[in-house]
């Protein structure tokens, strides 16, 4: 066998291979290969993930009609149950058990019409059935946000800082600075 160089025992083909780009051109190939699939499920990532967290667009036709208030205070009060105490926990759980069991007496309607005007309608049942009728404009800003106009009469305060977007057929609240507000929401009745 004829040797080269310091490379006993490997034959002229051996270190042809070894000294080749073969070697380097598979493995860079292999690279992109794997690279593609990765790219490959980030792009599927990204087309149907986004997606699900996007809006429709609102077109002024889908709000018409009566639309009714959630607000889902003990899926609030789990949440925030985190950061609190023991004692804490248990004074919120029952503020929070009194809170709802108030809550399943109101009922609140969001009445989209025509011109931009929207009828807010509050039914209080815990004794007699009390209703309060708020007229409001509603509008639909450059972004698509379903704007709602403040309340502060004397029966009512109602500040609406945030927005709402159209979501599945839900209306989901958030924030002015743009936070999501998942346990309060409208959905059609």
């Amino acid at each position: 066998m004829l040797k080269l160089g310091g490379f006993s025992g490997d034959t002229p083909l051996d270190l042809a291979w070894k000294f080749s780009t073969a070697p380097k051109l598979s493995q860079f190939i292999f690279v992109c290969i794997s690279m593609k699939k990765y790219f490959l499920l980030c792009l599927f990532s990204i087309l149907f993930v986004i997606p699900s967290f996007s809006q429709q667009k609102i077109n002024p036709k889908d709000l018409y009609g009566q639309w009714k208030l959630h607000i889902d205070i003990q899926e609030a009060m789990k949440e925030a149950a985190d950061d609190r105490s023991f004692i804490e926990n248990v004074l919120i759980s029952g503020v929070s058990d009194m809170v709802e069991s108030i809550l399943n007496e109101v009922t609140v309607t969001f009445d989209f019409q025509k011109n931009n005007e929207l009828v807010l309608t509050i039914a209080i049942t815990i004794e007699d059935t009390e209703t309060e009728v708020e007229n409001l404009k509603w509008n639909l800003n450059s972004k698509n946000q379903l704007i709602i106009e403040d309340i502060d009469n004397d029966q009512v305060q109602l500040q609406n800082e945030g927005f709402w977007l159209l979501k599945n057929g839900v209306l989901i609240n958030f924030d002015e600075q743009g936070d999501f507000q998942e346990h309060v929401y409208l959905v059609r009745e």
